[in-house]
């Protein structure tokens, strides 16, 4: 029994992790038909001469030409992942959204050093449990106790 709960905080934190995981995961099935995708794709990047406009929502001529390319890519068999970095590497002036830089960043970052802080605290916590040695009772401490007990029964 005592085994069980010294690792019973470790057993919930592990299944927790697995259901979100399984909920994030299954929860988003991903774009189906090659227009969902186009706006998927296209809604993750800046349009390169529209200010706070994604290729998705702009109506820039160059956002047009992008998300033609982004159609042709898709029809090629490309995936997400080589569709951006092409689009950001062919297209000068593009970025991906969310921006890499300033407040955007720390709205994006910070969840990520929190939860891996937290991992952390509670790893080193664990292992400070795991570590801590058992208190030894000596027999005269049993005694003690055994006195006190039955001070307080009479």
């Amino acid at each position: 029994m005592r085994r069980f709960r010294r690792w019973l905080p470790l057993a919930v934190l592990a299944l927790v992790l697995a259901v979100a995981l399984a909920v994030g995961t299954l929860g988003h099935s991903g774009p189906a038909s090659v227009d969902d995708r186009v706006h998927h794709i296209t809604s993750q990047i800046r349009c390169p001469v529209c200010s706070g406009e994604t290729v998705a929502d702009s109506g820039a001529p160059i956002s047009q030409d992008i998300r033609t390319a982004v159609r042709q890519q898709l029809v090629a068999g490309r995936s997400n992942h080589d569709i951006t970095a092409y689009i950001v590497h062919q297209y000068p002036g593009t970025a991906l959204n969310p921006p890499s830089t300033g407040v955007g960043l720390l709205v994006w970052a910070l969840p990520v050093v929190v939860f891996v802080g937290a991992a952390l605290g509670l790893g080193l916590t664990f292992a400070r449990w795991r570590t801590r040695s058992g208190i030894t009772v000596s027999d005269e401490d049993r005694q003690l106790v055994e006195r006190a007990r039955r001070d307080v029964d009479d």
